[in-house]
């Protein structure tokens, strides 16, 4: 589960990323979130343990990019809510539906 602020870089490098197509370096992202450069770098690893993002190998400057799990973590999370929002609500309504019309039926 991702905190606040890790939510926030992560919406920012997907962004980026879906605009331009480019890797991004730590600073920019730091700025872009009003975000200080330590709590960046921490975050920063903190995805890329989680798999969310990945570190350009061939530069020093620290340049990010979103990976397949992080291009996809908010639209994931979203059908997570919707699934468990069935599975909650809808469900057992559903079923409480049919149990009454069934008693209903069995009584007359």
């Amino acid at each position: 589960m991702l905190d606040k602020n890790s939510k926030k870089v992560l919406k920012q490098l997907n962004k980026f990323y879906k605009n331009s197509n480019f890797y991004i370096e730590e600073r920019a992202i730091s700025q872009m979130c009003n975000i200080d450069i330590y709590q960046t770098q921490t975050i920063l690893k903190f995805l890329i343990s989680n798999g969310y993002i990945e570190k350009h190998e061939n530069n020093e400057l620290g340049l990010y990019h979103p990976t397949i799990d992080g291009k996809n973590y908010f639209s994931n999370k979203r059908k997570e809510f919707f699934k468990i929002l069935f599975n909650s609500i809808f469900c057992p309504i559903i079923v409480s539906l049919i149990t009454t019309l069934l008693t209903i039926w069995l009584t007359k």
